[in-house]
């Protein structure tokens, strides 16, 4: 009985050894870095047998046309955004409806963090027109004041 009594109390003092174990250690995480860019990085389309014209930081228009059925956009975000608030436009029109995922999220990362998202999209050409396009979004930890891409030019050709 005395034996039974010491274990149960070894067994006891030994839980209480990793609770508090467990409830000392703490993680070390920051919030998600906030939304600062969206940027229009990539087009393409099945016409254009899918070759990607990469987009420069202050280049304004695309120098090769979308044309075929479906056109694909890149689209940069620096941070991270509230992917339900993601919005697409076609000179003005909102077209987040038209607009499907077509590859997989990359990420960005600085070392082991994330900094940002590379999201690419598709878009039926019969539902779109040569212009500017856009896309926004509102960060997911704030400021919730929504964020554009601007506006960039691509020429559709149906």
């Amino acid at each position: 009985m005395k034996k039974r009594i010491v274990m149960m109390f070894a067994a006891a003092a030994a839980v209480l050894v990793l609770v508090s174990g467990i409830l000392t250690q703490s993680a070390s995480a920051a919030p998600a870095p906030a939304l600062t860019q969206i940027r229009i990085i990539g087009v393409t389309s099945d016409g254009q047998n899918y070759q990607w014209e990469n987009i420069g930081a202050n280049q304004l228009s695309a120098s090769i046309p979308m044309k075929g059925t479906t056109g694909y956009l890149a689209v940069y975000f620096q941070g991270y955004p509230n992917n339900n608030t993601i919005q697409a436009f076609n000179n003005g029109t909102n077209i987040t409806s038209f607009t499907s995922k077509a590859l997989e999220d990359e990420y960005t990362k600085n070392g082991n963090i994330i900094t940002g998202y590379i999201k690419y999209y598709s878009v039926p050409l019969q539902n779109v027109s040569s212009g500017t396009f856009s896309f926004s979004a509102t960060g997911l930890n704030g400021p919730y004041t929504p964020l554009s891409s601007g506006f960039f030019s691509i020429q559709v050709q149906k």
